[in-house]
């Protein structure tokens, strides 16, 4: 399994001001030799800042907030959503079984920085978003049984392996 993001160039993610719009578009590629079930973990940093309201503008308090958001393409289900080691992370699931050598569709186009207020981050912080691919092949439980289960016996062979 690999992570591809084609539309991803490093330089853009640079110099970020509140509100900066950044193309990134993760997909994952079937690298094995069986159909699979795939997942992508995606983990935005998380810090305790102050945010500017967007219709007011105003300041609001402090708090924990993660740094960009996006949103998830059609193709794809939030299995799981948590908060830990300073990330906000998320667990995907492709709703359609990738075929050795396929790709699936991205599961966004673009990520935005949160309308923070200028000086709260520091300019030489380094912000990343680690994006996992993981799959299992198909044959493990019946689709029917949904994402959620899939990537719970994704978890239970892990475990044991």
């Amino acid at each position: 399994m690999r992570v591809e993001e084609p539309g991803w160039k490093p330089e853009n993610g640079t110099g970020l001001v509140p509100g900066s719009e950044v193309i990134k578009d993760p997909t994952a590629v079937n690298t094995g030799k069986n159909d699979a079930w795939i997942f992508l973990k995606v983990r935005v940093p998380v810090k305790e800042i102050i945010l500017a309201d967007p219709q007011t503008k105003r300041k609001q308090p402090a708090q924990e907030t993660a740094l960009f958001s996006y949103e998830a393409a059609k193709d794809w289900e939030l299995i799981e959503k948590s908060r830990k080691d300073g990330f906000e992370e998320s667990i995907y699931g492709y709703r359609s079984v990738v075929k050795p050598g396929e790709r699936t569709t991205p599961l966004f186009e673009k990520v935005v920085m949160v309308n923070y207020l200028e000086g709260q981050l520091k300019a030489s912080e380094k912000l990343t978003i680690p994006i996992e691919a993981m799959a299992i092949q198909t044959g493990v439980t019946t689709p029917e049984e949904g994402l959620k289960r899939i990537y719970e016996v994704y978890l239970e062979q892990k475990e044991e392996g």
